[in-house]
């Protein structure tokens, strides 16, 4: 894909994003993400462990303002990818590779931190979110996606490193050829415990109350309980 025209991978891109809003869920938690980015200006958001970077192109080219999207993954082909998409949807972007996500720098201070399904695939969660709040603005938003009990539960694994091989669809390796050595699961109880410090203001489930959407800020805001 990084050989083809830049005409060809807009296309690609939007493609893929439209073919995963044609799917339950997928247009549901994107709408209410961008109601965040707009309701609260976002000028700055990181799509941590981004992919391909379907989420953060939707939100920077849907968004009424301008928005300026980091993209962050630890696989390098996608960091390659992404990092040609200030060029190809004339939107503010940069990219940043992932080598250590628990005490990694990042280049600016950020309004809003998106992180869909990534959090869940490490032991080390909490780690690399203390890490990532060192960079969110103290009134700033942090949006996540993790697995919840429901999921679990879909997969008849007996225990977390089954549900790991079964939750990624019964391959020992995704597409991108990473294995995924572990997976988790949430319910808001133990979300929050991960997201100790922070206010939750938001949280609701897509594809069937397989995938639990949270969005938190820092205890600095004062937001109504």
């Amino acid at each position: 894909m990084l050989n083809k025209p830049d005409d060809c991978l807009k296309r690609f891109v939007w493609r893929s994003i439209e073919a995963r809003n044609s799917r339950e869920g997928a247009m549901e938690y994107r709408a209410k993400v961008l109601e965040w980015v707009v309701q609260e200006k976002v000028k700055r958001l990181l799509d941590f462990g981004c992919g391909i970077g379907q989420d953060g192109v939707y939100f920077a080219t849907k968004c009424p303002h301008a928005l300026e999207v980091t993209f962050a993954d630890i696989v390098e082909s996608n960091i390659k990818l992404v990092s040609s998409y200030a060029r190809i949807f004339d939107i503010h972007s940069n990219a940043v590779l992932l080598e250590n996500p628990e005490n990694q720098s990042l280049p600016e201070v950020y309004d809003m931190m998106f992180a869909n399904g990534v959090l869940h695939h490490t032991p080390r969660a909490r780690q690399i979110m203390l890490n990532l709040q060192r960079y969110l603005r103290p009134d700033g938003l942090f949006i996540c996606m993790l697995y919840t009990t429901e999921h679990f539960k879909s997969r008849n694994a007996r225990n977390l490193q089954e549900y790991a091989f079964l939750s990624e669809g019964r391959l020992p390796k995704s597409a991108i050829g990473v294995f995924n050595p572990y997976s988790d699961f949430y319910d808001v109880a133990k979300a929050k415990k991960l997201f100790e410090g922070f206010k939750l203001l938001d949280h609701f489930v897509t594809h069937q109350g397989k995938f639990g959407w949270y969005v938190f800020t820092p205890n600095a805001r004062q937001v109504a309980d």
